[in-house]
Order: structure tokens, then sequence, then C-alpha cells
């Protein structure tokens, strides 16, 4: 509760940085900052159901608490160094050329048996709440074309878990090498069962097979308590246990609902060799931390006076048609789901659930048939979408190409609303030819070198 002299968080002072895991839930390397386009949605939500009892009083009981999970709804300016993982997310194949010398080239392609990468971030709403997140997924990508306005890249999607613990403070002591690690996650709300009795204090007692203790003081640790062992990830990209303090009980929030907060460490056994008996790790309890300073991702922002389309009738190898839009909304949707059951109220998995289905809104002046005549007969579209920049070589600009290799008109509306010119609003699915061309494709030209997933 914040008292009499103190600060509110504010939009100004908000921090967004997200970095690809190594597997699900565990978290990579490092994360990178964003310039995030607010409003920022991102935070795990605690869920109670209402009793189900009827007691004597006649008013409500206290109810249960309900599954955890959250979603991930952020926006961040369109350029070509700042989507290329999340396009990688979404569609799940990516080819790297490199067209001249410094420019590089990335070619994005839908597949159901590409890359299945997740993120996790680190949220910052300062001075008052600091949140690590784990286990995002994304199940849409948008672009709101304006009229010569800054374009945001809307990101929505699902978060799995998390913690508001600091990420490790390596002890100044420590002979190992071990940098990705460990990392505390779940028990977000409260994270600890005692938040006043200090810092969570790691210590590596055993590296082959990896053993450690724990112990949460204020003091200087002694780690008084049994070593505890490891268990290993399905992906063989961490160990992770549920931490518990040196008295043998559970540092996390059980009460009616099991609420775990687990240590992971990433990476595997030859990662782990890294690290040193006596190593100590220390977590800082939530408002006793301050977030990093990073610097954001750099890149010359896309506005609508970039934007271009072009159109003509799939099959036809006809001259592209060019079309003046006053605004535009391009879709890349993929559902997910959340799967449960695994002795927590978080979600063990997000799962892409249902087809991919990408989409384009188009807004214009009515000034000729085109879509209608074309609707008549049902015909299939191909759609040139493309954002050009700065010049890099005398051929080559900085740009971003959509293609739809077919799309259907599914609406188009021409409403007489005033006496001013009659608007035309269409939109526009993708859909997979019948020789099996994906529905769209997404190039980008782009000075950063990035190196995908599976590279």
């Amino acid at each position: 509760m914040s008292g009499m002299g103190s600060i509110g968080a504010t939009g100004s002072a908000v921090l967004w940085a997200v970095g690809r895991e190594r597997s699900f839930g565990v978290p990579g390397d490092n994360v990178t900052a964003y310039r995030a386009v607010l409003p920022l949605e991102a935070d795990l939500l605690d869920a109670e159901a209402p009793g189900a009892a009827v007691n004597q009083s006649g008013y409500l009981e206290r109810g249960v608490p309900g599954p955890k999970g959250g979603k991930a709804d952020w926006s961040i300016s369109l350029s070509t160094g700042t989507i290329l993982d999340f396009l990688e997310h979404l569609l799940g194949r990516v080819t790297k050329s490199t067209p001249a010398p410094g420019v590089y080239s990335y070619l994005f392609e839908p597949s159901r048996n590409g890359v299945d990468t997740s993120f996790f971030a680190l949220l910052s709403r300062s001075p008052v709440l600091r949140s690590w997140l784990y286990g995002i997924k994304l199940g849409k990508l948008s672009l709101a074309i304006g009229d010569n306005a800054e374009i945001p890249v809307k990101l929505e999607g699902l978060i799995s878990h998390g913690t508001r613990m600091s990420a490790p403070v390596p002890h100044p002591a420590n002979a190992g090498a071990y940098q990705l690690g460990p990392r505390l996650r779940g028990a977000l709300r409260s994270t600890l069962l005692n938040t006043a009795a200090g810092p969570v204090h790691v210590q590596v007692v055993q590296v082959a097979p990896l053993l450690f203790k724990t112990e949460q003081t204020a003091d200087d640790p002694t780690f008084p308590g049994p070593a505890v062992d490891v268990a290993l990830d399905a992906a063989g990209e961490a160990v992770w246990q549920n931490l518990q303090d040196a008295d043998g009980l559970d540092l996390g929030v059980w009460d009616e609902n099991r609420d775990p907060l687990e240590i992971i460490w990433p990476g595997t056994t030859a990662d782990h060799a890294t690290l040193a008996v006596g190593d100590v790790f220390t977590f800082h309890p939530p408002g006793a931390w301050a977030a990093p300073v990073l610097a954001p991702l750099p890149g010359q922002r896309f506005t609508s006076a970039h934007w271009t389309v072009a159109l003509r009738t799939a099959g036809s190898y006809a001259p592209w048609i060019p079309l003046h839009c006053r605004k535009g909304t391009l879709e890349l949707s993929w559902p997910l789901s959340e799967e449960r059951g695994n002795g927590s109220r978080y979600p063990y998995a997000l799962l892409r659930d249902g087809l991919f289905s990408p989409s384009l809104k188009l807004e214009r002046v009515l000034v000729d048939p085109f879509f209608a005549d074309r609707a008549e007969t049902s015909a299939r579209l191909e759609v040139d979408l493309a954002f050009q920049g700065r010049q890099l070589t005398p051929d080559l600009r900085e740009s971003i190409r959509i293609t739809f290799a077919s799309a259907r008109i599914a609406t188009a509306t021409r409403s007489v609303r005033d006496a001013r010119a009659i608007p035309e609003e269409v939109t526009l699915i993708g859909e997979t030819t019948d020789t099996l061309t994906p529905p769209v494709t997404v190039e980008i030209t782009t000075t950063r070198d990035w190196s995908p997933f599976d590279a």
C-alpha cells in the first residue's frame, strides 16, 4: 500500500524485455529490450471460484483458488529488426541468405513441422512491481496501418509461469563459469511463504550429478539443510526441482491449492559441468532488487507512408494492379490452448490449437469494381503487401514484404454513410493453394544479423 510521499508507477518508467527460451518454461541466455507501444497488458492472473457450500449465515463463503495463467498482449514499433523472433515463432520456418555484404534476407514460411519456440520476459513497472514471466507463446501478430502514422506490431499470447523474485546474483567468490542461471519460477503472487525472512540462497554441493542446498535468511547463509537432487527436463535443456528451505518445508505458498516455487538450472550436462562445488547464487525477494538498464533494440520505424499494396488474380501471371488504400490491418493468427494437470495451478504446456489463419483488411475509396468483379466469380487473389525503408545498396532497400499466394474475398462492404466519397472495406483470407503453396510468406531485408532458432 502506498503511503504519504510515495511515488506511483508511471508509463514512462516501464521496461519490457523479451528473450527466446531454451525450451518451454526454461529461460534462455538473455533478454532484449523493446520500445513498447502502450497499452501493455502482460501478467499472471489468479482465478478464484465461488465457494460451493451453503452455510447457515446466508452469505458467500470464501472461494476456492482456481487455475493460474496469464495473457501477454503488447505492441512494439514495426521495424525489420524487431519482429524476426516473433515471425519465426508463429510461422515456424525461416531461410536466411546474404544478398549483399552486411545485408541479410529472411524468408518466413508457415510450417507445422517447424521450430516450436517460446519466450521469457522481464516486465518492470517501476518503482512498484518487477516480474519475470516464463513460458510465453503468441497466438496472433497484427499490424494496424493508419494514415501516415507509426505502425505498431501487436502481439497477443499466453503466459505459463513467472516470479517476482530477482534474477540470480552470483557470489563474488564463485569459482565456476556457469552463466545460464539458476532461475526461479512459480508462486508468483506471494513468491515466498515468508517474504520477511530475507533472500533465498542456493549452494552447489555436487556437480555430477547436480546436488544443491537452499536457505532463506537475511544473514550470511550456512546451508545447514540436506542436499537436494534435480529432475531432468524432457527437452534435455534444464534440470529443476521444487524449492525447499533448510527445514525441508516448501518455500512456495501451498495453502488450499498447490503453488510450488521451483528452481531451474538451464542448460545441458556440459553446461552444468561449468559449475563448481561451493558456488552460491542469491535471489532477492520482491521490492528488494532493481531492474537492469537495457538499451532497446535499434532500427528504423515504419509508418504507413512506407506501404504499398498490389493485387492480381491468382494464377493469372497478369501485371500487378497497385491500389491506393486509406487503411489496412494484417493479422497472422494461430490460436493457443492451455494444458493443465501437472500437480500445479499453472499450465504445463501451451499448444497450437486450430488452423493458421492469415488475413488482410483494406479500406479504400470506391473507384472501380475490382473486388466486386472477382467476388462474383469466386476468384482468388494474389496479394503483395510491402513496406520499404532506407536504401542499403543501389539494388536493395530495408523492407518487409508479405505475399499471399491465394486469398479469398471474405467480406466486402460499400456503405453510403454521408455525402463524401463511398468507402470500400474488404477482408481477404489467405488459403493454401491446390498445389499446397503456403497461404502467406514474409520476406525481410535488413542489416540485422540474426540467428534463427535452429541455425
